[in-house]
């Protein structure tokens, strides 16, 4: 049995907050974006040397709709991807290309709003691979941000953390501004819970249950973009790992 939740994932390359100055416009510095100088191998085998970025999104996703802002940086706007191909994969090891298409060049203005890119018809999968062909005549690859409407599917049986002597679980999850996670333990040992983000940084504070009681603590995502987080709790001797979705 699968459950299917609605998402809006937003997979920003920006380096920075400032990146999206306003809402559906982007800022027109170089660092706000992704920029590749130099070739390099592809996960992808039958695509070979080039310029590319893979996204492990750590659990399976329906595609759907997507937008796109190119490099807006007004000196470069040369760098901006004029072709890009998106491969997809279940392991990061066998790809299917699913289109290929073009990207207009950016206006180099603050309030440029980027364009509507291809709908992805729901395939599912857990890598993104993106592969800048063509850029628009520039000596690197670049572009500001993309946006993918997405379904979430999960299993009943999805991280199923029976074999273990502690328990870690978040309600509502997915969760918009608050969730509550309750920690549960018969290890006799102390657990540490974290929370970390998709490219595995931590987000606030950790979380100590001392005892065998079950405990529980309010997590307060106001801040964060939508998108996947996990939850992580951890004794001397194991670790298990939990989904947690923000949406807005």
């Amino acid at each position: 049995m699968k459950f299917y939740y609605t998402l809006f994932i937003v997979f920003a390359i920006s380096l920075s907050a400032s990146g999206q100055c306003f809402m559906d416009q982007h800022s027109t510095t170089w660092y706000d974006g992704w920029i590749s100088c130099k070739k390099k191998s592809s996960p992808n085998p039958t695509r070979s040397e080039g310029h590319w970025i893979l996204y492990n999104l750590g659990h399976t996703y329906a595609l759907g709709g997507s937008y796109w802002w190119n490099n807006n940086e007004k000196d470069a706007l040369q760098n901006g991807i004029k072709r890009i191909a998106i491969d997809v994969s279940d392991d990061g090891v066998v790809w299917t290309t699913l289109t290929e298409f073009e990207l207009p060049i950016a206006s180099g203005k603050p309030t440029y709003e980027g364009t509507e890119g291809p709908d992805l018809q729901g395939v599912e999968t857990k890598y993104i691979l993106l592969t800048a062909l063509e850029n628009h005549g520039g000596s690197c690859y670049s572009f500001g941000e993309m946006k993918i409407n997405v379904d979430y599917i999960s299993s009943t049986n999805d991280d199923n953390n029976l074999a273990y002597c502690m328990d870690v679980r978040a309600y509502p999850n997915p969760f918009t501004v608050n969730t509550q996670i309750d920690i549960s333990s018969n290890c006799g040992q102390a657990v540490t819970v974290k929370i970390y983000d998709a490219f595995g940084r931590q987000i606030g504070e950790s979380y100590q249950s001392n005892s065998s009681e079950k405990e529980s603590f309010t997590f307060n995502g106001a801040q964060l973009p939508a998108g996947m987080y996990f939850i992580t709790a951890q004794n001397n001797k194991e670790q298990i790992r939990q989904k947690l979705i923000k949406v807005d």
